[in-house]
């Protein structure tokens, strides 16, 4: 477990790493969300994002419904504003509530998105599951 000024570590998990864990594709993202000891957080927006993804995969509802409890027992699910976006530059703009959401919340953003990675880090600390399953 990493500490931080005697504090634990807390990640903002994004959409893609939720569907990993629920879709099973990546085992780095399963790791993390059954097996570190640290504080994790998502938003409202990324619950959204999440069922309308999961029902795109073509989930049952009741499954889907399953899930998104399931992440509000692991998670604390937080509420942007959108005052907390203020000064976000994204290219993809529907990834600025995600950015705002770690940035209020001072907390590292994980992702398995790329891009999302690479330009979030003018604003917060960016890691992938990978990265944290090797420590």
């Amino acid at each position: 477990m990493k500490r931080v000024n005697n504090s634990m570590v807390r990640f903002f998990l994004d959409t893609s790493c939720l569907i990993a864990v629920y879709a099973k594709h990546s085992p780095s993202a399963i790791a993390i969300w059954f097996g570190m000891n640290a504080v994790k957080l998502t938003s409202e927006y990324v619950l959204k994002e999440l069922r309308r993804a999961l029902l795109d995969e073509d989930a049952r509802l009741e499954r889907v419904n399953d899930v998104v409890d399931e992440v509000r027992r692991k998670c604390t699910v937080v509420k942007i504003t959108p005052q907390q976006a203020k000064g976000i530059a994204l290219e993809d703009k529907s990834d600025i509530p995600i950015v705002a959401g770690a940035r209020a919340c001072n907390a590292v953003l994980l992702t398995l998105d790329r891009k999302l990675h690479a330009q979030a880090r003018k604003y917060v600390k960016t890691a992938f599951p990978e990265e944290l399953a090797k420590t």
